[in-house]
């Protein structure tokens, strides 16, 4: 009788579930985005590592034609 307890729900979730849920993950996502120093400390950050990767790349580039 055990098999029983570990069947899925194949019941789908109400709406006010489903709302509830996405309410959660939004409160998440801006907490998080507080702890890391925001969006645009994030944008900046991804930016830089982008500048920094390219910088690279080109005096690869660069150094190979010589």
């Amino acid at each position: 009788m055990e098999s029983d307890n570990l069947k899925p729900n194949d019941s789908k979730p109400s709406l006010w579930v489903e709302i509830g849920r996405g309410w959660e993950w939004i409160v998440f996502s801006i907490k998080m985005l507080r702890r890391v120093g925001g969006p645009i400390e994030i944008v900046t950050t991804i930016f830089n590592s982008a500048k920094i990767l390219v910088s690279r790349a080109l005096r690869q580039w660069r150094s190979e034609d010589k």
